[in-house]
């Protein structure tokens, strides 16, 4: 019988382009999981420890997703030479779902795939057998929590990503973890096993200054279905991040230290750069290097009626040295829009009140004809069944332009506001001046 084996050249190569150094190739498993994923994360060169503010946290920092507070969902495909491609799926609910989101911590789940196609066979005597396909798989299921609440600045409680909790408070550690599966199949063989990942974060200023720590495969190996049954361990990954931001230059920069098992270290770097265009759209610039190689990337994000739509891009230099890595994904945020939990009931109405007799222009005297509408001095308002900004604007302004003051309410909630198309019943919220 023939015994079919591949070009060790091009088995070294498809491992060596998910960023396992040659001399570890052979040596652990599961090489493939070092690729990273996010076009967003891997355009900032990798350095995403302490940020981890995407459904990508699942990965780079899963203590890190119960900053997400509602649903949140990401895809990412990654074409490359070779016949590579390389595939992220990520989604991340807080819980409960309603006004409360969040506050008992976020589920996720993810898989990663990554699959080779078309590598040609031959036997010992170099005679041609055909080609056979390559597929690695990683499955994630876990959950983190925050505690140790701050009042959210105004300022922090704007940000594109991640909100503070419906009373102004806004965790600043959040710890948690992983449980994986892995499955890979390869020429007509398998291999199963299972590993951890754990994470934490700490906002030591909210928004300004945020160290993150995370430790990937812990306890991580496969067994193969050969005669054999070679069990492969997986390389232990130790990260180690700091982010930060000044009020100055709104540029967010990370830097993260990786430490592989068995293996020097790393270091990542990258800075990002978010610009407002209205209160719709947004975009991003970014850029970073990830060991030796340099990475670019850009993102458009814009806020529709009950969701929040982003798309991210990044290009790099394929560490093969065959070709380039474009790398695409999409995010998807779901606020929590119909609130089913710790909901305080709606106020009652007020007393009726014995209507006022009109004033007939016979009646008014030339000073009360001149006398304008008193403006609204400013208050708060409980938001009841039926409401929305421009509602409440009419109501509370006497402007004949009322009905387009409701960005006005909306400029003066941002921190409790993400979406104008979105508030709450029982929700209270200011009702600044009349302009």
């Amino acid at each position: 019988m023939r015994t079919k084996f591949t070009f060790v050249l091009l088995w070294i190569l498809a491992f060596a382009s998910n960023g396992l150094a040659e001399d570890a190739v052979g040596t652990f498993g599961g090489s493939f999981l070092t690729a990273g994923v996010s076009a967003r994360a891997l355009g900032m060169g990798g350095a995403f420890t302490a940020i981890a503010d995407d459904p990508s946290a699942i990965v780079w920092n899963p203590g890190a997703t119960a900053q997400l507070r509602h649903t949140h969902a990401q895809f990412m495909y990654s074409g490359q030479s070779l016949d590579r491609a390389y595939n992220f799926l990520a989604i991340c609910q807080g819980l409960p779902w309603g006004k409360d989101a969040g506050s008992l911590g976020t589920v996720h789940i993810g898989v990663i795939n990554y699959t080779v196609g078309d590598i040609p066979s031959y036997d010992v005597a170099g005679n041609y057998l055909g080609t056979f396909n390559d597929s690695e798989n990683a499955y994630l299921i876990g959950y983190s929590f925050g505690f140790l609440p701050r009042r959210s600045s105004e300022k922090a409680q704007g940000d594109i990503r991640t909100a503070g909790g419906s009373d102004g408070f806004d965790n600043t550690v959040f710890i948690g973890g992983n449980y994986k599966y892995y499955y890979t199949s390869l020429a007509g063989y398998h291999s199963k096993g299972s590993g951890f990942d754990a994470g934490a974060l700490y906002k030591v200023v909210p928004k300004y200054l945020s160290v993150g720590f995370t430790a990937q495969e812990l306890g991580a190996k496969a067994k193969w279905d050969t005669e054999s049954g070679r069990t492969d361990p997986f390389q232990t990954i130790y990260r180690f991040g700091v982010k930060t931001e000044t009020p100055v230059i709104p540029v967010t920069l990370d830097l993260d230290l990786v430490y592989p098992k068995d293996s020097p270290m790393e270091l990542n770097y990258g800075a990002e750069y978010w610009h407002h265009i209205n209160e719709q759209w947004k975009v991003a610039l970014r850029t970073g290097i990830s060991d030796t190689f340099f990475n670019v990337g850009a993102s458009a994000k814009v806020a529709i009626p009950w969701t929040d739509l982003e798309v991210d891009y990044s290009y790099s230099i394929d560490p093969i040295g065959a070709g380039n890595t474009n790398r695409v994904n999409l995010g998807i945020e779901i606020p929590s829009s119909k609130p089913i939990a710790f909901i305080p009931p709606p106020p009652p109405p007020p007393p009726p009140q014995p209507p006022t007799p009109p004033v007939t222009p016979e009646k008014q005297s030339p000073e009360e004809k001149m006398q304008p509408s008193p403006k609204y001095p400013g208050g708060t308002c409980v938001v009841a069944p039926g409401d929305n900004l421009t509602k409440l604007a009419i109501r509370f302004y006497h402007s004949p332009d009322s009905y387009l003051m409701w960005k006005h309410i909306f400029r003066a909630n941002k921190g409790k506001i993400k979406n104008p198309n979105v508030i709450y019943d029982g929700q209270t919220i200011l009702i600044p001046p009349e302009p």
